[in-house]
């Protein structure tokens, strides 16, 4: 199956680092046998927005992984962004999207948004729940555990759970990125 992981967000100003995680769950990913349809791509999001934590990119990382592999994937994911992301930081709202086969010729004006402009939070959940993808975001919740919002399509028509608004803003970079491969 095809896999698309965008992450987001997982610096702050005094270290760390979204490509740096990404970097590393390449190796780890390698070892798994994972094989990458692409290289993984950076998207430098609108340097100008005032929550940015640094550099303000996100990195997305595409796939082909067995089925029955997915769920070590994106435990893999998971436990990398809660590992080494800088949660002590105030600003740093780490989030990652998930997203099985094509891309949504949808993301390519929402990735056009997020490198040019702002983006609202309405926007970045809308576009989860059209593409049926699914996400998790941290942090500006009163816990430092992540919280799941699964598309309507993905959950069976369940409601979705309530998410951070300043981790999911965030995290609306992620997805954008899935549309600047060549």
């Amino acid at each position: 199956m095809l896999l698309h992981i965008g992450l987001d967000d997982t610096d702050s100003p005094e270290g760390g680092c979204t490509t740096y995680i990404g970097a590393r769950l390449i190796e780890e990913l390698v070892a798994l046998g994972v094989r990458f349809t692409d290289y993984p791509n950076l998207l430098r999001l609108n340097p100008n927005v005032p929550w940015k934590t640094r550099g303000n990119g996100a990195v997305c990382l595409r796939m082909e992984v067995e089925a029955a592999m997915e769920g070590v994937v994106r435990r893999m994911v998971v436990d990398a962004v809660e590992g080494q992301a800088e949660f002590q930081c105030g600003n740093t709202n780490p989030g990652v999207v998930f997203h099985t086969g094509d891309i949504p010729d949808s993301f390519k004006d929402f990735s056009d948004k997020v490198v040019q402009g702002v983006v609202t939070l309405e926007e970045a959940l809308s576009l989860i729940d059209d593409a049926g993808a699914q996400a998790i975001g941290y942090k500006n919740m009163g816990s430092s555990s992540g919280h799941w919002r699964q598309s309507a399509a993905s959950r069976g028509g369940t409601t979705p759970s309530r998410c951070s608004p300043i981790g999911w803003l965030r995290t609306a970079g992620a997805p954008g990125c899935w549309m600047r491969a060549p």
